[in-house]
């Protein structure tokens, strides 16, 4: 059987830019591509330590734009894990995106959970 993995995911974000500069700047990802396409860009991001990459994709039109922030209906939509959570933690802070913390522990496998934003467009 083969290897198959999730490669990237869509995230429909308001603007390009402005979405690059948070994934990039606050978040610590690298921009792989930005590709202009005339009327849209191909602009895919992905996590310092590798993994699926985020394709961010400007909203078209009332019903996307609808979608942002809540793109899986109001559950949690990516949960990403950390081997530094108090530099990545300090550097969102920093960045005056996070105002909470939480280590709270997972059920799952007893890591932290991470912190907990207060309030983002596009995740």
């Amino acid at each position: 059987m083969s290897q198959a993995r999730i490669a990237a995911l869509a995230l429909v974000v308001p603007e390009y830019d402005a979405a690059i500069a948070f994934y990039t700047g606050v978040m610590g990802f690298r921009l792989v591509e930005d590709i202009d396409e005339g009327r849209k860009r191909w602009v895919t991001v992905e996590p310092p330590g590798g993994g699926a990459r985020l394709v961010l994709a400007r909203a078209e039109g009332p019903v996307q734009a609808a979608a942002i922030g809540n793109q899986a209906g109001g559950r949690v939509f990516l949960f990403l894990s950390t081997d530094d959570f108090d530099s990545d933690h300090a550097r969102m802070r920093a960045a005056a995106w996070c105002s909470r913390r939480s280590r709270a522990t997972s059920l799952m496998d007893g890591w932290p959970s991470g912190a907990t934003r207060s309030a983002i467009a596009g995740i």
